[in-house]
């Protein structure tokens, strides 16, 4: 056992005593029914979801204007904001937002534009969608999504009552709700793309408010596309009105772990990320435009996954055991912890490039750099052991002295009364051979023990 599985024991020991103590929420996701007639609620509340989990939680990325050009007004109509998985393009009364708006406006007329009735006429609602491609989200290949009446897709094949605090991709998030013959949700499936629209949603605690309607572009290159066609109010307007508003993406990753001598299995989310969309942005005849960035989860082989050329905004490591490559932080972490991979995974690559691990290997079987890993953490497991050691033997040893020093106190009379020389005055004379034997050093011993009990009476 190395030393960190002895940590991490400790520390999974001392999460698990915190959830009992605090009474932290626990998530148990269930498998959605990829039936696209089937509609289903959630929950909306604004309840954060918990976790007694961060193993290697990445801090919220707010967004940093990088480069802005201004029109003759001063105003600015179009900002370019880099983000780690994605960088961010806002257009207001630009070109470029009036090419998407026409091109949603193209595509819905020149497709047959789907919709379901359920989703017309209520609040909390949501629709499982298998698509026809696949795109990635965040790195990961998305084959279905799920279409919501609070304004925003729902990206994973796993769905949990809290929907909207993990895996997400939001035009505008709220307390939306629809109205039969006025509202409506249409989409759109090509061959590499789909396109969702959300026309005159309500703001359930207020409908004075008007309307809202806006339309989302999902691409297979992992592109996202916001176009807001209706926004009547100010997004800080909304928030005030609205118990929940989200604007941007977000992925987490469930992760679960057995408890310490109880054997239970807890199941978490940690949102490991959330790209935030400034609300004073959001306004009508606005563009978001959203544009996927190389990750390590998508590199297949040790030689891409080492390349910083590839991927050059994160610190990858190829681990061979999984044949993956890996940040540290994705959907896939739970794999990647049993595996290992967190510490035998490296950023070079040794005896050739291997995509995948070669079918004659065994489990003890480890990389050049796995191995140096295990034997640094092996020298400092013996070198606690022996500092431990060391701290026992000075204890005994200071304990011994303090009573040899001390005759008077109960540890020196302990240790005079049981001194070895005691013993072996016992031993020799309980144990002599022959008649002689016993006469000489059993008959001392009587001798001695008898003159000591008469002198004592005497006293």
């Amino acid at each position: 056992m190395t030393i960190s599985t002895i940590l991490w024991t400790i520390g999974t020991f001392v999460l698990v005593l915190l959830h009992s103590a605090v009474g932290l929420s626990e998530i148990n996701p269930t498998q959605v029914i990829k039936d696209e007639g089937e509609v289903f609620e959630f929950e909306s509340a604004n309840k954060p979801v918990t976790s007694t989990i961060r193993l290697l939680d990445r801090p919220t990325l707010e967004h940093g204007i990088v480069r802005r050009d201004t029109s003759d007004s001063g105003e600015p109509d179009l900002s370019e904001d880099n983000h780690v998985y994605y960088n961010m393009i806002i257009a207001k009364s630009h070109p470029m937002s009036t090419y998407y708006s026409s091109e949603f406006d193209r595509i819905f007329s020149a497709y047959s534009i789907r919709s379901n009735i359920k989703l017309n006429n209520g609040k909390n609602l949501a629709l499982t969608i298998p698509l026809v491609f696949s795109f990635d989200f965040y790195g990961h290949s998305v084959k279905s999504i799920v279409l919501t009446t609070s304004g925003f897709i729902y990206v994973n094949d796993l769905t949990h009552p809290y929907l909207t605090f993990s895996q997400y991709i939001a035009p505008m998030m709220a307390d939306f709700e629809t109205r039969k013959s006025v509202s409506a949700i249409k989409y759109v499936e090509a061959e590499d793309a789909f396109w969702v629209r959300w026309e005159n949603l309500f703001v359930s605690s207020n409908y004075s408010l008007g309307t809202f309607s806006f339309q989302c572009a999902i691409f297979s290159n992992g592109s996202i596309v916001f176009d807001y066609i209706k926004i009547p109010i100010t997004m800080e307007a909304l928030r005030s009105a609205s118990s929940m508003l989200k604007i941007g993406l977000s992925d987490a990753f469930y992760y679960e772990v057995k408890a310490p001598g109880i054997g239970t299995v807890l199941r978490k989310i940690v949102r490991y990320h959330e790209l935030r969309v400034p609300r004073d942005q959001i306004v009508t005849d606005g563009v978001i435009h959203l544009v996927h960035q190389p990750t390590c989860n998508q590199q297949t082989s040790c030689s891409n996954c080492t390349d910083r050329s590839r991927v050059p905004a994160f610190n990858c490591s190829w681990c061979y055991d999984l044949g993956r490559c890996s940040s540290g932080v994705d959907r896939r972490l739970q794999a990647w912890h049993d595996s290992e991979c967190h510490y035998s995974a490296s950023g070079t690559c040794g005896d050739g490039d291997r995509s995948i691990v070669p079918l004659g290997r065994t489990g003890t079987e480890q990389p050049p750099e796995a191995a140096s890993r295990r034997s640094a953490g092996q020298v400092a497991l013996g070198v606690c052991l022996g500092i431990l050691a060391l701290a026992a033997v000075a204890t005994v040893a200071g304990v011994l002295l303090y009573g040899f020093r001390h005759p008077g106190s109960r540890l020196g009379a302990w240790l005079i009364e049981h001194r070895p020389s005691r013993y072996r005055e016992r031993f020799f004379g309980a144990s002599g051979g022959g008649a002689s034997g016993t006469s000489g050093a059993s008959e001392s011993y009587k001798v001695s023990s008898e003159n000591a009990y008469v002198n004592f009476s005497n006293t």
